[in-house]
């Protein structure tokens, strides 16, 4: 599988604009393995979505970089309440430093769209949306560059 990894995207609903950009202008994503998986509910996933670049307990100074086959690897977030997951690579950093959409596995693309809820309080869902946003997402076969 492929995904769409941004570089120091600060919350969810940057990096759901973030992929449906880069998706637009034809990106690819880069070739991932994930190497564990930590489970959150849906409060904890909200709460994570809100500061991708706040330091996390779970995140090791080891996780993230290559495999022998040239696999980009990373963590799996998932929710427990609805099944969707992001993909996380710290890069030797305690913060999601590279962070995707985990895809979808029948359509192989990263679906995620949120909505501002009254208060200004942002509620984010993985659903079915095809746009994308930032230039920091890396995209290449095997190993990521940032653009």
């Amino acid at each position: 599988m492929h995904a769409l990894f941004g570089r120091k995207i600060e919350n969810i609903v940057d990096l759901v604009e973030a992929t449906e950009r880069s998706r637009k202008s034809g990106m690819k994503g880069t070739v991932y393995t994930v190497d564990r998986e930590v489970e959150m509910t849906d409060d904890e996933n909200r709460e994570f979505g809100k500061d991708f670049l706040k330091d996390q307990p779970w995140i090791l100074k080891s996780d993230g970089g290559y495999n022998e086959k040239g696999e980009y690897r990373c963590i799996r977030v998932r929710n427990v309440d609805t099944g969707e997951s992001l993909l996380v690579s710290s890069e030797g950093f305690d913060y999601p430093r590279y962070i995707a959409i985990e895809p979808d596995k029948d359509r192989g693309t990263g679906t995620l769209s949120y909505s501002r809820g009254t208060e200004g309080q942002e509620h984010c869902l993985i659903k079915d949306t095809n746009k994308c946003v930032y230039n920091t997402f890396i995209d290449c076969p095997i190993n990521p560059m940032v653009i």
